[in-house]
């Protein structure tokens, strides 16, 4: 079976990744992608209770 995606392709939108990097300077101009930090979105996406 393969995945409903294509690796090649090289299309993310965000990286999530754990402690201090430089991966951002890895982006080339035509690449919009992002960096987030582990840690900060588990925070944000356990604790954020500011809608319930």
């Amino acid at each position: 079976m393969t995945p409903p995606y294509n690796t090649k392709e090289q299309v993310y939108g965000i990286f999530c990744v754990n402690g201090d990097n430089n991966i951002e300077n890895l982006r080339r101009l035509d690449q919009t992608w992002k960096v987030r930090l582990i840690q900060e979105e588990f925070q944000y996406l356990v604790f954020d209770v500011e809608d319930v």
